[in-house]
């Protein structure tokens, strides 16, 4: 299965059943733009010799590196969940799927890999063996949007895909309930960002494919995961700074849900944070004093650093 936009250009994304191998996209979804691009390493050869300048160039490895920015649809932010390191348990009933993300350490590489087709000004560019290396999830112009960074094995050429589209919606105002420590709900918070980074890197290898697919990535690789969340609140008093200068850790609920039925939701959860920053501003004379502070995830007493569960209305996998 798999994603897609159509506008100025054309955005697909689809889940390949062997990993490299393109996949047409078969669900689309707007975005708000892209960054993708092919880079060669090619390699310039300047031994010594009777030149100062390089004397050739040797084509060297390849890879595809950027990132999609969109607004955070529910059924579109459980493709990418996919593309991560992340453990997915399905459950519910239609017309209520709902999807239990949990990041885990005991696998090296994202529970699927993704085609990715991009069409610009009527061109098709097709790239193969894409993973999600962080995400981002947070309030601008007042919805929930995401961004997610992409590293690729390789490109190919395909044809282009004929976009069909969807009816939901992003979350917005007045559809957050959030709990700081996680039983206790707050309402002092006006933005947030939460992100998740898998620190990913192409690996490349040795191989006989042929010059084109031969230098792209073997695979993408994960690095050490680093699950982080900065906001912005009210600072009302000193209770929950003097927590911050304790060290003492907190644990994070936040529930977005999408105006067109409470199937529709996002949740973020963090049990066992740290603020490794508070800090307290204050602007002109009668100003509201706020704090901008970053919180820092650690395992919890399950062994997780955070969970992500999205309810949706389609079926997915």
């Amino acid at each position: 299965m798999g994603v897609g936009v159509s506008g100025g250009g054309s955005l697909g994304l689809a889940f390949e059943t062997v990993p490299g191998t393109y996949v047409a996209p078969t669900k689309f979804h707007p975005i708000l733009s892209e960054s993708l691009e092919f880079q060669p390493g090619n390699i310039y050869r300047r031994p010594i010799r009777q030149s100062i300048d390089n004397i050739g160039m040797v084509p060297g490895n390849v890879n595809v590196t950027g990132s999609v920015s969109a607004e955070a649809l529910d059924d579109v932010v459980v493709y990418y969940m996919y593309a991560m390191r992340m453990g997915i348990v399905k459950t519910g009933t239609t017309p209520n799927w709902i999807y239990t993300a949990t990041p885990t350490s005991l696998a090296a590489f994202p529970t699927r890999t993704l085609s990715l087709t991009v069409v610009r000004n009527s061109v098709v560019f097709g790239y193969v063996g894409c993973v999600v290396s962080k995400m981002t999830l947070a309030i601008q112009n007042d919805l929930l949007q995401m961004d997610v960074d992409i590293i690729a094995q390789n490109e190919t050429t395909q044809s282009a895909p004929t976009p069909t589209w969807g009816s939901t919606t992003p979350i917005g105002p007045g559809n957050w309930n959030i709990g700081i420590p996680t039983a206790t709900q707050v309402f002092d918070m006006d933005t947030f960002s939460y992100s998740i980074d898998e620190v990913a890197a192409p690996a490349y290898r040795l191989k006989n494919t042929g010059p084109n697919a031969g230098r792209g990535a073997q695979f993408v690789s994960m690095g050490e995961r680093t699950v982080q969340m900065t906001a912005s609140r009210d600072f009302m008093d000193r209770t929950d700074y003097n927590l911050f200068q304790a060290g003492t850790p907190q644990s994070i609920t936040i529930l977005g849900t999408a105006n067109q039925s409470t199937n529709n939701s996002i949740q973020f959860l963090i049990g066992n944070s740290y603020k490794s920053a508070y800090q307290v501003v204050m602007g002109a004379q009668g100003d509201i004093v706020r704090a901008n502070l970053t919180y820092d995830s650690t395992i919890d007493g399950s062994g997780n650093a955070t969970q992500l569960v999205v309810h949706t209305q389609e079926t997915i996998v």
